[in-house]
């Protein structure tokens, strides 16, 4: 990889990690409130609600996300024009799944 190509990875690391970060931010702020507004009983019930679709969501990534990403941009450097296809398998794998 070139110089610009490392440079233009590490901004775009540290824009995706700020996201993440903001994203945690913006979750420990809405369990404060809701915590707030639920009494312990409700809370209780509502953390084993999620339970179910946490497993399903982490099953269901497989990797595939961070795959289609790590293709995409290999394909946008070399200019290639089959970033649909990748998308198009990503979708039709996770409807499958």
């Amino acid at each position: 990889m070139g110089s610009k190509e490392n440079q233009n990875l590490i901004q775009n690391s540290y824009v995706f990690i700020s996201g993440k970060i903001i994203s945690g931010l913006l979750n420990i702020i809405n369990t404060f409130i809701i915590i707030r507004l639920l009494s312990v009983e409700e809370f209780v019930l509502l953390t084993i609600s999620y339970i179910i679709p946490d497993i399903i969501v982490s099953l269901r990534e497989l990797g595939l996300d961070f795959a289609s990403i790590h293709f995409i941009s290999r394909m946008k450097n070399k200019n290639n024009l089959s970033v649909r296809k990748v998308v198009r398998i990503n979708l039709f794998v996770k409807l499958l799944i």
